[in-house]
């Protein structure tokens, strides 16, 4: 008997079977990701097909991903009627199923629109397509709320760096060059659409041309001090008549 190809076929079969087991295990806990994500979206929607019943005209509505989700808008800009239309996971392809919801039915007097790093970091769509989406965005803004300003936030920057608070897997594909490409291609939108560009991305910067570590939780999101600056940002664009 040959023990030592006998050891090498039960070898073979171990690296197997735990190789099934890994991505088995990985296979099914993106399934749970998506499966959370689109729960969540549903959840946010038909809250809102109640809560607009009620709202008054005026509002100021930030619309966009998680980014603006976990963005206490109501509490950061006191006196101003904001209203969070945020979901995490979301897409630009997301923000067009549920304008009626988000913007449509609560007939606000601004919008601002922060969306996009997901079809980046996520599908992997192209900055052209991300960019063409927002323009379709703002064109049914238009259609329905004409009277709504529209303000278009770029997308903000990552750190893919060494340092420990980065996760990775979070940032994922997501890279600067990328995401400089659809600011540019937003900016060129705006200047063409005569609407408002507010470049956040630049103020979110380190030296190092990245998400600064002081601004962020692991590379994607932002911290408690991230939204402060961002506030900052966006103040005057709230306050403006």
């Amino acid at each position: 008997m040959d023990f030592k190809r006998i050891s090498f076929i039960i070898g073979g079969m171990v690296i197997a079977l735990l190789a099934g087991g890994f991505f088995g295990g990985r296979i099914a806990a993106d399934h749970l990701v998506e499966k959370t994500l689109k729960e969540n979206y549903q959840q946010r929607v038909e809250s809102w097909q109640e809560t607009n019943k009620t709202l008054k005209a005026g509002s100021v509505v930030f619309l966009g991903d998680s980014l603006v989700e976990f963005f206490q808008v109501n509490e950061y800009f006191e006196g101003v009627t904001a209203i969070n239309r945020g979901i995490k996971g979301d897409t630009t392809e997301g923000v067009l199923k549920r304008m009626k919801e988000s913007v449509h039915d609560v007939k606000p007097s601004k919008v601002f629109l922060l969306i996009g790093t997901n079809d980046l970091g996520i599908e992997e769509k192209e900055p052209e397509y991300i960019v063409n989406n927002i323009g379709k965005i703002v064109q049914e803004i238009r259609d329905h709320n004409p009277g709504t300003k529209i303000y278009i936030q770029s997308l903000y920057p990552v750190n893919h760096s060494d340092a420990k608070k980065i996760d990775k897997a979070d940032v994922g594909s997501r890279t600067n060059k990328d995401i400089t490409l659809i600011n540019e291609g937003l900016k060129k939108l705006c200047e063409a659409e005569g609407i408002t560009y507010i470049d956040v991305y630049s103020n979110l910067l380190d030296e190092d041309r990245m998400l600064d570590l002081d601004y962020t939780r692991e590379g994607l999101h932002l911290n408690g001090q991230g939204y402060r600056k961002v506030v900052e940002i966006l103040r005057p664009y709230i306050e403006e008549a």
